[in-house]
This record gives structure tokens, C-alpha cells and sequence, in this order.
């Protein structure tokens, strides 16, 4: 570029910067919000500043993407440095669209002549272009293989946990459990545990419920209360829609409520729920007052207690050496990701976490029991245990 001409190069290049990391960014934060979607990335916070669901702004995203710029930047100090990691990632981008325009193409069943023909037109093309861009690896096409294939490898890990995890995830029949919750709720031999106790479900049949409820009710902890409640929530595609039903399931002493809220609204469940309550006063629907005498007669509104079960792979479980590496890093990425707790806006002080284990596959051991006075304790070495 001749010197005189040098000031406007300047200011084209960076146009031209702004505009390419424009397009990088609002690439990234859709890839990330669809991948979500998908279920091929772990839950993180989306923020949505206009009406337009696909107007999005990805946080922690944006926060990798300068991190990366950075380090990138060092790695490479001078844009020449970089021709080789941009110039594999041109190839691997174009040969990628190719592979699923082509998948596209099948699946309109377009005549099988055409996708042949341009799927052999353009792989010709691009096959070239990455035989060629090969000997760059050591150049620095290294970097552009090493960030796609730990973006892969987290979507596969993400992807492939949450099969095995829910694979064995059960629902149950609500009505089957109905009047022995009914009875709990009366038992005054179990300790309450709360007078109001609130689940979160995923069911979207108000008469089915997940077992890792039921588990929690009935059998880690008996947990008596006066009211239970199990909330549902559905994620629509208008933005400000807030609306929400309820259900009694039996008398009312156990109930439901669905909420139907638009994907720009934040789901400060703790708050609407107590919202919902206030509304259910006013109409005289229930009572929610404490059961205690001393504040009952007061009209003191009783405790609420929100209960989040996670599932955990149970330790008697005997997985595969693949599961077990899939299982292992997914546990790292739900520490990463956000939890039910603060996706939902429940305050800290009245949740529970509790661990729901999954088995998946038993071990097959047959212990032979023997008289005590059979027992050899001789080859015992550790008396203490």
C-alpha cells in the first residue's frame, strides 16, 4: 500500500474489522442460544434487550469471544500470522455448509441427480482447498482445529450426558400417589417439614410427575406439609406473555400451577408464585394461612420451602469406560452452567438441593450368608472396620 495512501487503508481496515466482528458476534450468541435450544450446550443466561427473540445478548459468550481476541492476539502478534488459522477455517467453514445444504437437499427430496451433481461440484472444489490449507496446520491452522474441536467436544459431552442421564428418568402416574400424599399430610406422627412445599416439574401432563418427586416426598425424607404445590413452566415464543392456571389435584391440599411466560420475561418464579398466592387469597380459593394455632389465629401466611432436585448417577451404577468419560466431564459442565435455583429466581434461604440417584445398571452380586458361628475372623486384617 503505497505511504500516502496509508491513513485510508486505516480506516477501511477497521470498518471492515467492525463489521466482521459484528457479524462474529451476532453469529456466535445465535449458534450458542440455538445450540441451547438443541439441548447441545449447557443452560447459560441469555439476555434479550428488544421485543425480537432473535435480538439476543449472550454474557458469558461475549466475555469468551474478548478473552479469545486477546489471547489470539498474543499467540499471533501480526495479522500475516494468522493466514494459515483463517485460511483453514474458510475451508472447513465452506465444506461444512456444503455437507448440510446437502442434508437439506435430501430432506426436501430434491431430485437425487442434482444432489449428486452439486454435491460433487462444490466437494471438488473445496476437498482442493483443504488438501492445500493442510500443510498450514503447523503454521497456525493448529489453533483453528484446536477451538472447533473443543466447542465439539463440549456440544458431544453436553449432548450425550443428558441421554444417559435421562434415559432412566421416569414419570409416574399422580393420581396413583395422591391419597398417600393426602395422608402424609395429616400423619401428625411425621414432623412437618413446611407448611407450604413447592416442586418444580418439567411434566406437562398436570397428572403425571417425575419419580425423583415422588422419591423426595415419600421415601429420602418424609416431607410432611399442609399444602404442596407443584409449579410448571413453559417458555413461549411471544415476548411479554404472562399468564398462568392452576389446578387442584386433590380437595386442596395439593395443587398446580403452569405458568405460560414469553421468552423475554425473567423467570422470577419465587416472585410471581407468591404473586399467585396473594390472587388466591383475595379470591378465597384457599387458605394458606399457618396451621399453627398461635398463628393461625393472627392470619400469619405459613412458610414456603422450594424443593430442586438434581439427579446424580447413582455410585452402584457399572457404566462403560465411554459413559463413565461422558459422565465425568458433564459433571464439570453443570458446575459451569446455571442452576435450576438461579435460573428460576429462587431465593437461597427457603430452597432444599437434594440428589436424586439415577441407576442405571446394577452390579450382579451374590453374597453367601453363613452362620456366625461358621464366620472365620482370622483373615481379617483391619479389626477396627
Amino acid at each position: 500500500m503505497p505511504q500516502s495512501f496509508l491513513p485510508y487503508g486505516i480506516i477501511i481496515a477497521t470498518c471492515a474489522s467492525i463489521i466482521a466482528s459484528q457479524a462474529l458476534i451476532s453469529g456466535s450468541f445465535t449458534l450458542i442460544s440455538e445450540a441451547m435450544r438443541l439441548n447441545l450446550w449447557p443452560k447459560i443466561k441469555i439476555n434479550y434487550p428488544s421485543i425480537m427473540r432473535g435480538q439476543i445478548f449472550v454474557p458469558s459468550t461475549n466475555f469468551i469471544l474478548f478473552a479469545g481476541t486477546i489471547l489470539v492476539t498474543l499467540i499471533f502478534r501480526e495479522s500475516a500470522n494468522m493466514e494459515a488459522a483463517y485460511g483453514l477455517a474458510i475451508t472447513l467453514t465452506m465444506l461444512m455448509t456444503t455437507l448440510l445444504f446437502t442434508a437439506y437437499l435430501r430432506l426436501k427430496r430434491v431430485n437425487s441427480f442434482w444432489t449428486i451433481l452439486y454435491l460433487v461440484i462444490f466437494l471438488t472444489i473445496e476437498l482442493s482447498f483443504l488438501i492445500a490449507n493442510l500443510v498450514k496446520f503447523f503454521h497456525g491452522g493448529y489453533v483453528t482445529l484446536f477451538i472447533a474441536g473443543l466447542i465439539m467436544f463440549i456440544m458431544f459431552v453436553w449432548f450425550f450426558g443428558r441421554k444417559i442421564r435421562n434415559r432412566f428418568v421416569d414419570f409416574e402416574r399422580l393420581k396413583d400417589y395422591l391419597p398417600l400424599i393426602n395422608e402424609l399430610s395429616h400423619d401428625t406422627t411425621v414432623p412437618k417439614f413446611a407448611t407450604h412445599l413447592v416442586y418444580l416439574t418439567s411434566a406437562n401432563n398436570a397428572m403425571q410427575i417425575e419419580s425423583k418427586v415422588i422419591y423426595s416426598i415419600l421415601q429420602q425424607r418424609p416431607k410432611r406439609a399442609d399444602i404442596y404445590w407443584f409449579v410448571h413452566v413453559d417458555v413461549l415464543e411471544s415476548p411479554h406473555t404472562m399468564e398462568y392456571s392452576i389446578k387442584f389435584l386433590h380437595d386442596k391440599n395439593i395443587v398446580r400451577v403452569d405458568f405460560r411466560l414469553g421468552f423475554k420475561v425473567e423467570q422470577k418464579i419465587n416472585y410471581y408464585f407468591r404473586k399467585v398466592i396473594e390472587e388466591m387469597i383475595q379470591s378465597g380459593e384457599i387458605d394458606v394461612y399457618s396451621r399453627y394455632e398461635s398463628l393461625n389465629k393472627n392470619k400469619v401466611i405459613g412458610d414456603f420451602r422450594f424443593v430442586v432436585i438434581e439427579k446424580m448417577i447413582s455410585y452402584e451404577n457399572k457404566l462403560v469406560f465411554m459413559d463413565k468419560f461422558i459422565m465425568y466431564f458433564f459433571d464439570y459442565l453443570k458446575i459451569l452452567s446455571t442452576s435450576e435455583k438461579k435460573s428460576f429466581g429462587l431465593d437461597s434461604s427457603n430452597v432444599l438441593l437434594e440428589k436424586f440417584p439415577i441407576l442405571i445398571k446394577g452390579s450382579n452380586v451374590k453374597l453367601k450368608r453363613v452362620p456366625s458361628s461358621n464366620f472365620d475372623y482370622s483373615n481379617i486384617i483391619d479389626t477396627d472396620n
